[in-house]
């Protein structure tokens, strides 16, 4: 279970998440002291040692070959971690890790 439970993180999907895990931004649940982060060109060592002072960074994780990295800050909420990143000359997006629910629904099961 809790290798389904990391994929879906990854994707941004709701696995049961904590309330404590959660804050909300613009008015939509997000995973809390997190974002989602894409460089303009290829992430150099340097500069992804800058990214990790800069956000406090706790946890840094590519996510799969998209280019984008999802990271964790020790002690920025998201909507400032978002605009600290974004301020980067070199970043081509940071937003949110938007909490995504599956809804209810036609249930199609294998026969």
């Amino acid at each position: 279970m809790r290798g389904w439970r990391n994929l879906l993180q990854h994707a941004g999907i709701d696995a049961g998440a904590r309330t404590s895990d959660r804050e909300r931004v613009n008015g939509r649940e997000v995973a809390a002291r997190e974002t989602l982060v894409r460089f303009r060109d290829r992430v150099r060592p340097a500069d992804l040692a800058d990214l990790r002072a800069r956000a406090d960074g706790e946890r840094i994780d590519q996510i799969g070959r998209t280019g984008v990295l999802r990271v964790r800050s020790r002690s920025m909420n998201a909507a400032a971690l978002v605009a600290q990143l974004s301020r980067r000359p070199d970043v081509l997006y940071a937003e949110p890790n938007y909490i995504v629910r599956a809804s209810g629904g036609n249930v199609l099961r294998a026969r």
